[in-house]
This record gives C-alpha cells, sequence and structure tokens, in this order.
C-alpha cells in the first residue's frame, strides 16, 4: 500500500526518503542507539577518531582532525569527512552526520567558530537523559563519571562491555532507576576499575594499544544530548 505524503516525505510506514531521495528505514525511538552504534562499528579506525574528535569537541577545523588521526595531509582527512564517514551515515542513520560551516556561533560558548566541521543538528551521540553522564578522554584511557540517584548502592549497580569486530566499543551501565548504553567509540581492554560514592559513579577503561587520543577533546567537556 502507497502512503506517499508528497516530496520528500514517508512512501511507507517503515521507510522514508533521504535528503537525496534514497529510501531509508524510519526507525523507532528504541532503535537509536543501535542504529548508532552500527554506525560506529561500520567505520574504520581513523574514521572514529575524527568522529569522536568532533563528538567531544562540538567543532574541529581540518588542521585539527588531520592531526587527532596523524594523517599524512588534510586531503587525507577530508576524504575520510566525505567519503567514508557522512556516505555511511547516510547509508545507516539516513543522512549526513558532519557539515562543514564557514562560519558559526558556538551556542555553548558564544564564540564564533571559523572554518569547521560540525555534528549535522538532530544527530548527537546521547540520549537526552545523559545530561548528567560525562565521557572524558584521557591519554591512554577513558573515564565515565554519571550521576544516579541515592537510591542505588554500589551492589545494584552493573558495569558491562558490550563486545563487537573491534574490541569492546559500547559500555551498559544499569540499576535500580538508570539504564545508559554508552558508545565509547574507541576500542577498551575488558578489564575496568568502578568506583560509586554519594551518587557518584567513576568508571575507568584503559584504551587498547595504538587508539590515538584527540586532543582537543580532552578539555573535559560535558556530553552533549539532545537525542530523542
Amino acid at each position: 500500500m502507497d502512503e506517499r505524503k508528497g516530496k520528500g516525505g514517508c512512501k511507507t510506514k517503515k521507510c522514508c526518503l533521504n535528503s537525496k531521495g534514497i529510501l531509508q528505514p524510519k526507525f523507532k525511538k528504541g532503535d537509536k542507539m543501535e542504529k548508532i552504534t552500527q554506525f560506529m562499528e561500520a567505520l574504520d579506525e581513523k574514521s572514529k577518531s575524527i568522529v569522536w574528535c568532533i563528538w567531544r569537541s562540538r567543532h574541529a577545523n581540518i588542521r585539527e582532525l588531520s592531526k587527532s588521526i596523524n594523517a599524512p595531509t588534510d586531503s587525507y582527512t577530508l576524504s575520510r569527512l566525505r567519503e567514508v564517514i557522512n556516505p555511511t551515515a547516510e547509508q545507516i542513520l539516513g543522512k549526513p552526520l558532519l557539515k562543514f560551516e564557514e562560519a558559526k556561533i558556538d551556542p555553548f560558548t558564544g564564540d564564533k567558530v571559523l572554518f569547521s566541521w560540525w555534528l549535522v543538528d538532530g544527530l548527537p551521540l546521547m540520549n537526552k537523559r545523559d545530561e548528567l553522564l560525562d565521557i572524558f578522554d584521557e591519554p591512554g584511557y577513558l573515564r565515565i563519571v554519571a550521576q544516579l540517584s541515592h537510591l542505588n548502592t554500589e551492589s545494584s549497580i552493573n558495569v558491562i562491555l558490550e563486545p563487537s569486530n573491534h574490541g569492546y566499543e559500547t559500555l551498559v551501565i544499569s540499576a535500580y532507576d538508570y539504564y545508559r548504553r554508552v558508545p565509547l567509540f574507541y576500542p577498551v581492554s575488558k578489564n575496568m576499575k568502578k568506583t560509586y560514592r554519594n551518587g557518584i559513579l567513576e568508571i575507568i577503561l584503559k584504551k587498547r594499544k595504538g587508539v590515538i587520543t584527540c586532543l582537543k577533546g580532552r578539555k573535559n567537556r560535558k556530553s552533549r544530548s539532545v537525542l530523542t
């Protein structure tokens, strides 16, 4: 049964046309984090590092991105953005993930940012309820800090790592009144250090060897979260 709603609208209940007129699946709300995980697993390691760098820093210019992956040239990084990351996002998420802006105001700082790459509006990588969850990209390890209610005890909190083709890249936190699936975008070791005190959960995960840290992403900015 054809249920067209006009140009660019849904053709069926399960599919929609993307920006290029290609049919893409129409995701339910519960599927979005799974699709983000699927998207990240489809990327090579350098492309993942580029996405991570922009996600943590909100924006980055081509020189910063090239430095984050030790790229031989800026053209090499640009090809990852245009030929790998965005096409993969369109295929899995239904729209590009990153967008180049000649000039844009950073809504968090009020600064005017020139010639940089940004996450496309409407496709951040965390859930809206994760406003009290931070991920800090440190040399050699990741530090995740989450605020839970005081109803939880250390024994009621369960933290596991979900495996992927490239290693452990999705952290799952579950507790009495809390559940989050956190995409890490880095392969990490299975062993972790976990502490819980006064409602604050801290998790330390060691990166696997060969992982490059995005230096700009180490400014301890809070994870943005507007995905619903």
